[in-house]
């Protein structure tokens, strides 16, 4: 993580999760914009975003809306006319397999255990 990114923790004996905006790291302590000093021993639970599931579901759309589009087109445009059903049929697929992504968990969980550690390099 670096100054700017989104962070997501719980605390030790709290329940609640923080969202917050990392501004800078202090020693053994992170900084974010809350104003609030937050000490690395006393974070429980670390939350981190796993980019593969994002780039799974756009992927997936990208390619499902490129087979509905581009043989749409070909098919206005060209003077060989072709059914383009299959094409339409594998798009709508493709979009609708991108929703069913959402449904997989977008945050890494890392709890903080006693021999875990976060180390602040600077």
């Amino acid at each position: 993580m670096v100054e700017g990114d989104e962070f997501h923790f719980k605390l030790k004996g709290e329940e609640a999760l923080f969202n917050d905006v990392i501004l800078g790291f202090r020693d053994s302590t992170i900084i974010i914009s809350s104003g609030l000093r937050i000490s690395t021993k006393d974070i429980s639970q670390v939350y981190m975003p796993r980019n593969s599931v994002t780039t799974l579901r756009v992927g997936l759309q990208s390619v499902g809306i490129g087979f509905i589009v581009f043989p749409t087109l070909a098919y206005l445009t060209s003077k060989n006319k072709y059914s383009p059903k299959e094409s339409i049929i594998i798009g709508v697929t493709m979009i609708l397999s991108s929703q069913l992504v959402r449904l997989l968990p977008k945050w890494k969980k890392y709890k903080m255990r006693n021999n875990s550690r976060i180390w602040i390099v600077e």
